[in-house]
């Protein structure tokens, strides 16, 4: 693990799978955490005492790794940190490459000045799959081209703030009764990757989307 690597992290007792990244280590001894946001969750740092089991994940050249640990402790000032037990084995969880998750996010795109409402159907690190009633989009239904930019918002499952990205129309689907936008991301914050790499980790291992044209 490097420096800055994002980690998807399990705390025994929470329901919730954290995201932060990897600040520190002391080979053999210890490795340190960021805090990561706990707020928006309804949790306090009180879940990191020490002795808790906790389980983390990370990926590296496509492929999921992950160790069990236990909580050493945290520091509180000048920044929060938290120090665990240095992994003794890791384990190999397999090739994951941009695998897309299913899902059923509702979500909004804005196509020319118009908010659409409509449904994430699957999504990934790297883009998702959009669905809409036609009645929904008939009205602007000729700004729908592939290549052109589109903005997507939506919220991730235990998150209070929407998401808004920047993205681009790579292909587009019309049956009977609606439309499907393939969306591939154009811009991420270092906060949105870390909410959705979070997302996907604790997903992905449940439940990976049958391929979607994209």
């Amino acid at each position: 693990m490097d420096i800055g690597t994002l980690l998807g992290i399990q705390v025994k007792g929470v329901e919730t799978q954290l995201t932060t990244k990897l600040v520190g280590m002391e080979e053999g001894e210890y490795v340190i955490l960021k805090m990561p946001p706990l707020s928006d969750l309804g949790l306090t740092a009180t879940i990191f005492y020490g002795g808790n089991e906790i389980v983390v994940k990370y990926r590296h050249k496509g492929t999921v790794f992950g160790f069990n640990s236990h909580i050493l402790g945290i520091t509180t000032n000048p920044v929060q940190l938290i120090f665990i037990d240095y992994p003794t084995r890791f384990e190999n969880f397999g090739h994951r490459g941009s695998e897309r998750v299913a899902c059923n996010l509702p979500a909004q795109v804005k196509i020319s000045g118009n908010l659409i409402e409509g449904t994430i159907a699957d999504i990934s690190r790297s883009g998702c799959h959009f669905i809409v009633e036609i009645s929904k989009i008939a009205h602007c239904i000729k700004s729908i081209k592939t290549k052109s930019e589109i903005g997507i918002i939506f919220t991730l499952p235990g998150m209070k703030k929407k998401v808004t990205l920047l993205s681009i129309q790579k292909n587009i689907s019309i049956n009977e009764s609606d439309i499907g936008i393939g969306i591939e991301f154009i811009t991420m914050d270092i906060d949105t990757k870390a909410i959705l790499a979070g997302f996907l980790l604790k997903n992905e291992q449940l439940f990976t989307a049958k391929p979607q044209r994209r």
